[in-house]
Order: C-alpha cells, then sequence, then structure tokens
C-alpha cells in the first residue's frame, strides 16, 4: 500500500468508531483551541496596553522623590531637599539629549462652577507637556509659555471634569474656581482614556509658575518628566541626569528615575508569564490528549491483531505495519488538531468581541503563529504517542496473530 491508501484506509478506520474516534480526539482539541483563543487574547491586551503607553508619549524619562526608609530619613535628615523647580531649570539646561522638558505639580483639591462642585486633580505644567504626554486639544487652546511668564490663570479642562462641572455649558472662557482662586477655561483636551489606575481626562491643567504662586506656594514638585531626542540616548541621558541631581543634591539621593523603556519591559514580563500559564494549561491538555490517543491505539492493535497477521502473511513489512499505525494515530490527531483551530479562532474571536464592549480597544489577534504552533503541537503529540502502539503492532508474530481470537 501506498501512502495515500494508508492514509485513506485510516481515515476509514477513524469513521467506524466515530463516538470513539471523536473521543479520543478531544483533549487535543481543547488544546489546541486553548492555545489559539488564549494567545490571542494575550496578545490584545498587550497590544492595547502598548498602544495606550505610547499614547502617554514615548522616548520618556520621569524624575521623582524617592521613597526613602527609616534608615535613609535619619542619614538623610536636614539635607534632602525634594524635588525643587531649580532642578528641571538646570537639566534642560545641562542635557544635551534633552527635547523637551516638564515640571509637574500635582495635588487634589476642590473645584466649582457655579452650584456644582467636586474634587478633581490639578497639575501645573508647562506649555512642553502637550507633546511630551501627545495630548490633542479638542476646543480652545492648551497652555502657552506667556501663560507662564505672567502667572496667568488659565486652565486646560479634561472631558470628564466638561461633563461633571459644565454639563451642556460650554466651558470655554467659563471661570472655574480651583481652591480659593477662580481660573478661566482656556481649552477642553480630547479624550484620552485611563492607564494604570490613572485617569487622564479627568484632570485640569494649569502654569507650573501659578500653581506654585497661588495654589501650593513652594517650588516643590511632585515630578519633573524629560523626553529624549532619540531612544537610543535614553542612557545616556538617564545617567547625566542622574549624576547632575547627584551633585545639586550634595550627595543625597533623594529622587528616582524611571524609564519608560521600563515599563514597556515589566508589562512584556507580565505577558510573557501569563504566556507561560496559558501554554503550560495547553500543554496538559495536549499530554492528556496524547494519552488518549495512545490508549485508544493499543486497543485498536489489539482488537486488529488477526488482520495485522493475515497482513503480515499476505507479504507486509514491519516498517508497513508501523507505518499504517503510525499514520492512523497522526490522523486522529490532525483532524483534532484541525478543528481545534476551528474552534480556538472561533472562541479567540468571540472573547475579544467581548473584551472590547468591557475594556475600550483591548480586542482579540489571532496570530499565524499560534495557529501554525497548534498545528505543529498537534502532529508531534499523534506521531509520539501514537509511535509505541505502532511499534507493537509491528512486532506482532504473524502465526500467533492469526491464531488470536
Amino acid at each position: 500500500m501506498n501512502i495515500i491508501e494508508i492514509f485513506v484506509d485510516a481515515i476509514r478506520n477513524l469513521g467506524a468508531n466515530k463516538l470513539r474516534s471523536g473521543l479520543t480526539m478531544l483533549g487535543v482539541i481543547i488544546g489546541v483551541s486553548a492555545v489559539i483563543s488564549m494567545s490571542s487574547i494575550v496578545e490584545g491586551g498587550k497590544q492595547m496596553t502598548v498602544e495606550m503607553i505610547e499614547k502617554m508619549g514615548t522616548n520618556l524619562l520621569s524624575v521623582r522623590p524617592k521613597r526613602m526608609d527609616k534608615e535613609d530619613l535619619l542619614k538623610f535628615s536636614g539635607r534632602s531637599k525634594g524635588l525643587r523647580y531649580g532642578d528641571a531649570e538646570l537639566i534642560k539646561a545641562s542635557v544635551p539629549y534633552v527635547e523637551q522638558l516638564t515640571p509637574v505639580i500635582n495635588f487634589q483639591t476642590q473645584l466649582r462652577y457655579g452650584d456644582k462642585d467636586r474634587s478633581g486633580m490639578v497639575e501645573g505644567v508647562l506649555e512642553s507637556y502637550r507633546e511630551i504626554r501627545n495630548y490633542d486639544v479638542g476646543r480652545g487652546r492648551f497652555l502657552s509659555e506667556e501663560d507662564a511668564k505672567k502667572f496667568k490663570k488659565v486652565a486646560v479642562v479634561g472631558t470628564e471634569v466638561v461633563s461633571d462641572l459644565f454639563g451642556k455649558v460650554d466651558p470655554l472662557g467659563k471661570d472655574l474656581q480651583i481652591g480659593n482662586q477662580r481660573f478661566v477655561v482656556i481649552g477642553v483636551l480630547q479624550e484620552k482614556g485611563s492607564l494604570h489606575g490613572i485617569n487622564y481626562d479627568d484632570t485640569i491643567l494649569v502654569p507650573a509658575t501659578t500653581a506654585m504662586k497661588l495654589l501650593t506656594g513652594n517650588d516643590t514638585l511632585n515630578s519633573f518628566i524629560v523626553k529624549v531626542d532619540q531612544r537610543h540616548n535614553m542612557q545616556k541621558a538617564d545617567r547625566m541626569i542622574h549624576e547632575l541631581m547627584m551633585k545639586r543634591h550634595d550627595g543625597v539621593e533623594d529622587f528616582a528615575i524611571r524609564s519608560q523603556d521600563e515599563l514597556l519591559r515589566n508589562t512584556e514580563l507580565i505577558i510573557f508569564t501569563f504566556r507561560v500559564i496559558l501554554g503550560g494549561t495547553a500543554a496538559l491538555s495536549l499530554l492528556v490528549g496524547g494519552i488518549g490517543i495512545m490508549n485508544i491505539m493499543l486497543v485498536t492493535v489489539t482488537e486488529r491483531t488477526a488482520e495485522i497477521g493475515l497482513r503480515k502473511a499476505l507479504g507486509a513489512s514491519r516498517r508497513a505495519i508501523l507505518f499504517q499505525f503510525l499514520i492512523e494515530s497522526t490522523a486522529i490527531s490532525l483532524l483534532g488538531g484541525l478543528i481545534g483551530i476551528l474552534f480556538g479562532v472561533a472562541l479567540g474571536t468571540g472573547f475579544g468581541w467581548l473584551a472590547q464592549r468591557a475594556i475600550t480597544g483591548w480586542t482579540a489577534v489571532i496570530l499565524p503563529s499560534a495557529v501554525i504552533l497548534g498545528f505543529f503541537f498537534a502532529m508531534t503529540v499523534g506521531m509520539t504517542f501514537g509511535l509505541y502502539p505502532a511499534y507493537k503492532a509491528a512486532q506482532l508474530d504473524p502465526a500467533e496473530a492469526l491464531r488470536y481470537q
């Protein structure tokens, strides 16, 4: 028999025991569909997270006050200055790789317009914040350099602030009370979304200089954000900023520099962990499916012992018998793999549809590599777990096999 005849005969044998064949394939179907559907959800989540991070700006370094333990507090007592506006000015003037820089002063305070009031997050920033954080203004304008120089009491607000305080009233030109000061709304930001628990649409931006003079009364910063000119200069800029800050702070490392690349690496690590867990689950299902295939093939060899003896008596070689049963086990696994691929794509698409409605921007991404991997695993399982039953069939003695009842 040639390979085509053997394959057709294998499919015919599977069709003769449909229920048994279906149950045998079940482990492979579950394993392959799990690989494809789960990888599509994880990949969709990864793409959404990366897009959100990049939407908040690229090539960024964030300098923040360092959380010091009791030992550090005692050691640097009276020497730690915290972040100051002058730190940001020094870095901007001294580091050649800095394309943009903005100080950030943020605090929670009471907001009021007319008879409506609520608490809100206010951020004191400079004009460069718009480019650094990839903000777009939907209406009006953004903060300008002149606003900062003249300590103007102007504000740019997010869409949620507009919805909560102004309702259907056009906020442009209206007075918004921030704390005990009145600011004029000059712009409304386009909707941006949330990332890591921060709602970027629920924010009020005012000039940093105005915030220091009228709202906080000091030049202390919560952070400052640096946009580096080129990605390959990130480490150089990080190193130079660290050296300058250490000199300015008299050797006290009361600050921490965080790179956007670090955030992306952490995201990749989380995604990799999910992939390992899901891959382990899928591998376990395929292992169970493989054991099922081996058991059924052993039963099949026992049931067809007389047939094997007859074929050997008619001149069939051990290799031909081994090849026949190996093709049968592989056919079971491949057919289960194909069904698993269809189920996996359908489940991934369905989960993606549900995820997109639960979390904006999250959808399933069916990876061709996952489909190929699932098919490869299915073929490998069939060949691996079918090898022993096929070998056992090939080693049967023809005379003994013909006498088997």
